[in-house]
């Protein structure tokens, strides 16, 4: 996680380093010339979603300089509490028992490392809905020499190999949810020596421990949070809404720059399905007003807002 959060600052930092010259050097190329600067290096805004959103959300205590505002949707903010609904994806296959599945789990060996997957929901039969097309698995797992006719005509046909592989991942997704193992997991918890240790790790990457618990004190970084956006579904079976609910009223408690939409029946990741003109894209939009408006307040210098203190 940690190393997650270091590369995310590398990558500010290359942008504030870099990024003038590289378009100074474009504009050059194409003649083009103007009397302002063309990008304001220190004005920025972090958004994300799910695991992408808590990386948002940590760059608000982390990242130097601070995001001017973020949006975000449907994250998890207290990592000491991620206990989604099992199960969020397909029942097991019986190929695996859990004791190889546990062993599994704790494999730390780089070289067996898969680097890229399909969503749960996009893996092949018989275990998901074949929403990928073929080639785009193929880049995944390698061309498939078998095929077959299927409905829309001749299809590739998945190996015994592929479809071992897509079963392994789905009930190690399984266990990981049914047995609360995915913070661990991520975390290493095998590293630490003692459960203190490991809690106050944990609670270190917490974006909702960061700003301190109910009734506190403003932490440092709480004191000066980026004004934040946050929607999150109401039916989020993935991560519960009350993620969202506490952050939101921590940082209202300390008179933060906050907005909210928590959308009725809406599950996990639902902006990801929403376009311009159709339903909810008014929540998406109302997101961007508010994170534009406050690169204008920045601009013109009138963002002074206080914690409370």
């Amino acid at each position: 996680m940690r190393d997650i959060l270091s590369d995310n600052a590398d990558a500010l930092k290359f942008c504030r380093e870099s990024l003038g010259f590289i378009l100074r050097d474009m504009a050059q190329a194409l003649k083009y010339e103007s009397a302002t600067p063309l990008v304001d290096i220190d004005t920025y805004v972090l958004g994300g979603d799910s695991a992408g959103g808590i990386l948002a959300l940590l760059g608000g205590h982390m990242l130097s300089p601070l995001p001017t505002a973020i949006i975000q949707s449907c994250c998890v903010t207290d990592m000491l509490e991620y206990h989604p609904t099992p199960p969020a994806c397909y029942p097991p296959s019986g190929k695996f028992s859990d004791d190889v599945l546990h062993e599994l789990m704790k494999e730390r060996d780089v070289s067996k490392a898969a680097i890229a997957a399909p969503y749960l929901s996009e893996i092949p039969p018989p275990l998901g809905m074949g929403r990928l097309p073929r080639a785009t698995l193929d880049i995944v797992w390698g061309p498939s020499l078998a095929s077959h006719d299927g409905p829309q005509g001749p299809e590739a046909d998945y190996t015994e190999e592929e479809i071992l592989w897509t079963a392994r991942q789905n009930d190690l997704a399984n266990v990981a949810l049914r047995d609360s193992l995915t913070i661990p997991t991520v975390f290493r918890r095998e590293k630490f020596s003692s459960e203190e240790e490991y809690v106050a790790e944990v609670m270190s990457m917490s974006p909702l421990h960061l700003l301190g618990p109910p009734g506190s004190r403003a932490t440092r970084t709480a004191a000066t949070y980026p004004p934040t956006f946050i929607m999150h579904g109401t039916e989020d079976a993935g991560v519960p809404i009350h993620h969202a609910l506490r952050f939101v009223g921590r940082l209202r408690e300390l008179r933060r720059p906050v907005a909210w939409r928590y959308v009725e029946g809406k599950g996990h990741a639902f902006d990801i399905w929403i376009g311009p003109g159709s339903p909810g894209w008014d929540i998406i939009h109302e997101g961007v007003e508010f994170v534009d408006k406050r690169v204008r307040e920045k601009k013109n210098g009138t963002d002074k807002v206080v914690a409370r203190l």
